[in-house]
């Protein structure tokens, strides 16, 4: 399956498509689909080739934050974002493409100084996001995190605030939420 050709079908078969199902019956409309159908790039463009190049490895040192273990070894961002965020305590701010990691770069060691602080009382940490739907997510990917780790679980509690009403409300914690 060549992808350049794939393209021209489906174009070809889509403009096939919108000629047969869109006819023209006002004089005023007369030929505008079909110079719409004819005019390159109008339809469609590309076919584009994306290129995933893979992140940088880190040194292998998966045992950063020993009670709360990746199941990964590290990229180098992430093992500079954990010596940044999670040893010297530094403003950090990570920017690096779609799946590289990013969460894992300050969740990690969030959740690390939470374990070792556990047993004083208080909130410790605050994350705070633009949009309710990455907040949501994001959620869900610290309450997983949680229930999964046999140390955290049922030691460290989080809670999610999107709004001055409490409808709905959880009082506990499950994978999910």
């Amino acid at each position: 399956m060549n992808p350049s050709v794939l393209a021209q079908q489906l174009q070809q078969a889509l403009k096939d498509y919108l000629r047969l199902s869109f006819e023209t019956t006002t004089p005023f409309f007369e030929g505008m689909l079909e110079r719409f159908l004819t005019t390159d790039g109008a339809l469609a463009k590309g076919p584009y080739l994306s290129i995933k190049l893979p992140f940088e490895k880190g040194q292998g040192k998966a045992d950063f934050f020993p009670d709360v273990p990746m199941i990964f070894p590290p990229h180098k961002h992430q093992e500079i974002a954990f010596e940044r965020i999670g040893v010297d305590f530094k403003s950090t701010l990570v920017a690096t493409g779609t799946g590289s990691g990013k969460t894992e770069c300050f969740q990690v060691p969030i959740l690390d100084y939470c374990y070792q602080h556990r047993h004083e009382r208080g909130i410790k940490a605050i994350l705070i996001y633009p949009m309710n739907a990455l907040a949501s997510d994001q959620a869900q990917r610290l309450a997983k995190a949680i229930a999964q780790n046999p140390k955290l679980k049922n030691t460290i509690t989080a809670g999610i605030y999107v709004g001055d009403k409490e409808k709905n409300a959880t009082t506990g914690m499950s994978i999910e939420h």
